[in-house]
């Protein structure tokens, strides 16, 4: 219904806010609150890897494909180790949980600017 880079940017607009409530959030929360954030967490951050590898292999060159589509999946599983870490190291560092999902959160917002007019760079014509 609408493009991939859109689909990406709402994404991360979704993660983003779900991740800057958790920041908010405090122990005085009712559990329906945290319940209705964790299902919108799940239902606006899922699915964008999938949308991401697509557009990689939309973009890439026919016989390049298959590398450009493995190197982004390559970049998914790398962020998916090291951040985890990288937010821990972080806690341990600041004692705060809340400024820990408020960076999260922020970096999810970096990506909606460089999103942004990518649908409109020059499409490399067709062999």
């Amino acid at each position: 219904m609408v493009s991939s880079t859109t689909t990406l940017a709402i994404a991360s607009l979704g993660s983003a806010v779900s991740t800057i409530l958790l920041a908010l959030s405090t122990p005085a929360w009712p559990l329906w609150a945290f319940l209705l954030l964790s299902a919108f967490a799940g239902i606006a951050v899922s699915g964008w890897n999938g949308v991401q590898i697509a557009e990689v292999a939309r973009r890439s060159p026919s016989e390049l494909i298959g590398e450009t589509a493995a190197g982004a999946v390559i970049l998914i599983f790398l962020s998916n180790m090291l951040t985890p870490v990288a937010f821990a190291a972080f806690i341990a560092v600041t004692n705060r949980y809340d400024l820990a999902f408020m960076v999260a959160g922020a970096f999810s917002l970096i990506c909606v600017p460089l999103l942004y007019g990518i649908d409109r760079v020059a499409e490399k014509p067709s062999r």
